[in-house]
């Protein structure tokens, strides 16, 4: 799990993680984000399991502009931090249990500047058969409006090469 952890903070840039529905910052700074997931990885273990499901992708129109990602994800058998107490887990952790989110990723220039995040509370990234759906609903819309938003406040364009995956289907060759 180690090397995980590694990975994500190498790929993090300036960044914080804002709760999409109230904008206000669930962990401000790249210190806050390293504590707390490694209170996730260590306190989750080998059980937990972490996956994407749908993914929209907005490819820069020019190297180093902005991109965007909306994942739908699934994370199974996580523990946490108490919320609203201390990240590192030493007054309390919350779990194991498995959580739904929708995640939107601003970067730059290959770093994470960016996250923002929102409860799948009904499972619909879950939903095998769901596409045109999801981009109609209310998370999605609201995400999008977030980028349209972020892309203008920093003077720049919102990305028009959009790529869809849908990880529920993908195929096994062979």
């Amino acid at each position: 799990m180690l090397p995980l952890l590694l990975l994500l903070l190498l790929l993090l840039g300036v960044c914080r993680v804002v709760d999409a529905n109230t904008k206000k910052p669930i962990l401000e700074d790249l210190r806050d984000i390293r504590t707390r997931y490694q209170t996730v990885f260590r306190e989750s273990g080998s059980d937990l399991e972490i996956k994407t499901l749908r993914r929209w992708y907005f490819e820069a129109d020019k190297e180093g502009a902005l991109e965007y990602c909306i994942d739908f994800e699934h994370h199974g058998h996580i523990v946490s931090p108490r919320p609203g107490l201390r990240l590192d887990g030493a007054l309390g952790v919350v779990g194991p249990r498995d959580v739904d989110l929708i995640t939107l990723y601003k970067s730059s220039n290959g770093k994470i500047d960016c996250m923002w995040l929102l409860p799948d509370k009904n499972r619909i990234g879950q939903d095998k058969e769901w596409r045109t759906d999801l981009e109609e609903s209310r998370a999605y819309q609201g995400l999008l409006e977030i980028i349209k938003e972020d892309a203008k406040k920093s003077k720049a364009a919102v990305p028009t090469k959009v790529h869809y995956y849908d990880y529920n289907k993908v195929q096994t060759i062979g």
